[in-house]
């Protein structure tokens, strides 16, 4: 695919992904002889993968990742270099990997409180999308002294704005929600920002937008050298989404391209592009086997602002969009809405108001198939962070009232966005977040709102006969009645550090083992604490996982737990991420006598992809090891193969090779007898250890 050597960013969510904290980094230089050690080896090799990470970090986001693993190779060589520090804490920062950042600008302040005059904005940004709401308002509190403010190029309003969301998402935080939130997997999400999902023939197509590379695109936008944005297609079938797909002949664009909305009758499928105006919404019309297009929605709702998100109602007679119109608007985007005539010709649209837009951004607008309630993005009202999704419901007179936010753990101090509703359903949708599990930038996930929890009351004392006399005033009286059983369990307790005794703010996800699918996912609080919600008492699969830690993916059997009052509970140790730690990858299989992985050995190694992705300093040795049946060469070469078709299988995932080696021990390193079966069996494993983090 070719690309003109520029382009408006055809994508909006490009927009709010880049530049919500892109004001210009600083200039800020290493300097030769601040970084230069006395006496030490390396600084030659160390100085060249500096002016290396300079190159790839003055590129942008996009070689961020590039940057790091030539910075990483420096801050080897000194580790107390300030400025090194600070850029290093901006890749991280840019990247998502926000305890990373906060990692690295705290080092690099304890070295020189002066590095840039931008550092203090940037850790209050890491605390706040870390969740660390009170450490970000210090922060940000410090950013408005006047020694500060004066040169950010950010005002105090949008900081005052910010610590407004951190109040608020401390109050969200304290009020969960109950719902299920599942990534859509590795079949729709990349290492790269995915989002925008839409659906097609009711949810049996999903179409979306991505910025992965593939075969013909490996073109980068100037504005961040990211890829160009594509439009992605992937069917569902007995529950299960294919492999994406690019769809690049139906609705080929040589420039940025995003989807936006699909129609059953007629059959449409609507993109947004951004070379036209500053970006408008066009159509392709199903004919036979062909998509006709693209078409200009109407000249009424194009004009010469920006036109992005859009949504029909489900008789196709009225349609809301996001747009920056200047002569109707509340604040920057707000949501516009136009209904058709009976010639087919769309009204001017009007905008709906003080109510539901805010003085900020909204955007992803979408009506619910009744008509009855109205989705949306606003970085207003009370978000906790970037765009906060909210529902606004219509009265019985027509008019929308006060938007709700969805709360926590559907939103986030990222941005949440693009909010679609399935088609039939009432509970079940998808829309765009950054969460520490993801692939990767933005992902696409499943969210099941779970309703109101149920409550119990107490039940008075009965007579042995209370049926054959009338019931007493006090009682509550009801007709006998068959009764549903309720098997709902609570499974709660609190995830530690296994060295610190500490609890830690972890990731927690059951599986249900027979249907190999995740039926619950949980943030604990920053002290550990968790409660999950479970149909039935039985065997699960637990997965377990926190930046900087080990993962822990373990059967866990509720019928040896005891029970009190529906609820069970179990506490979960991780072991933090230390240089010199192995682990031995309990469900890696391989065809006999070969190194072919078999299908039943990825959800072990996506754990190792999760772990990897989390922690972007860490590099792994990949080890293979056997019983002693055979000669040693022979076994040598079947380990050391078997752990390079691992390595092999991470890299294809997105990890870097340069954080992976592979290595066959033979049966040198065993962790059992060999005189038994059993104990053969323990020493043919894969097994990682960490070399750096």
């Amino acid at each position: 695919m070719n690309h003109p050597a520029f382009t408006l960013p055809a994508v909006f969510l490009l927009v709010l992904l880049s530049l919500q904290d892109l004001a210009a980094q600083e200039d800020i230089r290493i300097k030769r002889r601040n970084f230069k050690i006395e006496d030490k080896e390396g600084f030659r090799d160390a100085w060249k993968h500096r002016r290396k990470g300079d190159r790839h970090y003055e590129e942008g986001r996009g070689y961020y990742t590039k940057a790091l693993e030539h910075y990483q190779e420096a801050y080897d060589y000194n580790h107390g270099n300030a400025a090194l520090n600070y850029k290093m804490g901006v890749c991280h920062f840019k990247l998502r990997n926000q305890q990373k950042a906060i990692q690295y600008f705290n080092q690099a302040l304890s070295k020189d409180e002066m590095v840039a005059v931008d550092i203090y904005y940037l850790l209050a940004r890491a605390y706040h999308l870390n969740y660390e709401f009170e450490k970000a308002i210090t922060n940000y509190q410090r950013c408005l002294k006047s020694d500060i403010i004066e040169d950010l190029d950010h005002g105090r309003d949008k900081i005052n704005v910010y610590m407004r969301q951190c109040t608020n998402g401390k109050e969200l935080e304290e009020n969960l929600q109950r719902v299920n939130i599942n990534n859509a997997g590795s079949r729709i999400n990349s290492p790269y920002d995915d989002y925008g999902p839409v659906f097609s023939l009711g949810d049996s197509i999903m179409y979306f937008t991505s910025h992965r590379p593939h075969e013909d695109n490996d073109e980068r936008w100037p504005g961040d050298n990211r890829y160009y944005s594509n439009i992605f297609r992937a069917t569902s079938k007995g529950g299960q989404w294919s492999k994406a797909r690019l769809v690049e002949n139906d609705f080929y664009s040589d420039h940025n391209n995003a989807v936006v909305e699909a129609t059953r009758n007629p059959r449409r499928v609507y993109v947004y592009r951004g070379h036209k105006d500053q970006g408008d919404i066009y159509y392709y019309e199903k004919d036979g086997d062909k998509w006709r297009g693209p078409k200009n929605l109407s000249r009424l709702i194009n004009t010469n602002a920006k036109e992005s998100a859009l949504s029909f109602s489900s008789d196709g007679k009225t349609l809301y969009f996001v747009s920056n119109l200047e002569e109707q608007n509340h604040g920057k985007k707000d949501i516009f809405m136009s209904r058709k005539s009976q010639k087919g010709k769309w009204s001017y649209p009007v905008n709906l108001g003080g109510l539901i837009n805010s003085s900020l951004n909204e955007e992803g607008v979408f009506i619910n198939s009744t008509g009855d309630k109205l989705y949306f993005s606003s970085e207003g009202h009370n978000s906790m962070g970037g765009y906060d999704l909210f529902v606004s419901k219509r009265d019985n007179d027509g008019n929308w009232k006060e938007p709700k936010n969805l709360g926590h753990p559907v939103n986030t101090p990222y941005d949440d966005v693009l909010f679609r509703m399935v088609e039939g359903t009432q509970n079940k949708g998808y829309y765009a977040t950054t969460r520490p599990e993801g692939m990767g930038g933005k992902d696409i996930y499943e969210i099941i709102f779970l309703g109101e929890k149920r409550t119990t009351f107490p039940t008075p004392a009965l007579d042995d006969i209370a049926w054959q006399v009338d019931p007493r005033k006090e009682m509550i009286y009801r007709r006998p009645e068959k009764l549903s059983i309720d098997t709902t369990l609570y499974l709660v307790g609190q995830i530690m550090d296994s060295t610190a005794q500490k609890g830690i703010q972890a990731k927690v996800e059951v599986i249900d083992n027979q249907k190999n699918q995740v039926i619950a996912t949980h943030l604990s609080d920053t002290n550990g604490r968790y409660v999950i919600e479970l149909p039935e008492k039985k065997k699960y699969g637990v997965e377990v996982s926190a930046q900087g830690y080990l993962f822990f993916a373990r059967t866990l059997d509720l019928n040896r737990l005891p029970i009190k009052n529906d609820t069970l509970r179990q506490n979960f140790a991780l072991d933090k991420v230390e240089v010199g730690k192995k682990v031995v990858l309990e469900n890696i299989y391989f065809e006999t006598n070969s190194a072919t992985l078999k299908s039943s050995s990825y959800p072990e190694l996506e754990r190792v992809v999760k772990l990897l992705k989390g922690n972007p300093g860490v590099k792994l040795e990949i080890s293979g090891h056997t019983d002693n049946v055979g000669s040693y060469l022979a076994n040598k070469r079947l380990s050391e193969s078997r752990a390079k078709s691992v390595v092999d299988y991470l890299v294809e995932q997105g990890i870097a090779r340069s954080r992976l080696t592979h290595k066959g021990y033979s049966f040198t390193q065993p962790i059992a007898t060999n005189d038994t079966p059993q104990g053969r069996q323990k020493n043919r494993r894969v097994e990682f250890k960490v070399l750096e983090k």
